[in-house]
């Protein structure tokens, strides 16, 4: 998936999003690492059945990178 088709496609709801971008300046994270945090997103969103992609769900991709 590429970054527009993240943008387009993954059904981000606005506060995961907001999460994801305040985390990744906070933590002076490039926009490559951004896109990848939401495409691990997604796919946890994917394995949990969910529809959107959630605080909850970014929150974990978050943890996997170890931050």
């Amino acid at each position: 998936m590429s970054n527009t088709d993240i943008d387009t496609f993954a059904k981000i709801s606005e506060e995961a999003r907001k999460i994801a971008i305040s985390s990744t300046e906070r933590l002076h994270l490039s926009t490559r690492v951004y896109y990848r945090i939401l495409r691990v997103a997604r796919t946890i969103a994917d394995i949990d059945r969910s529809p959107d992609v959630e605080v909850r769900h970014v929150l974990e991709a978050l943890s996997y990178r170890g931050v």
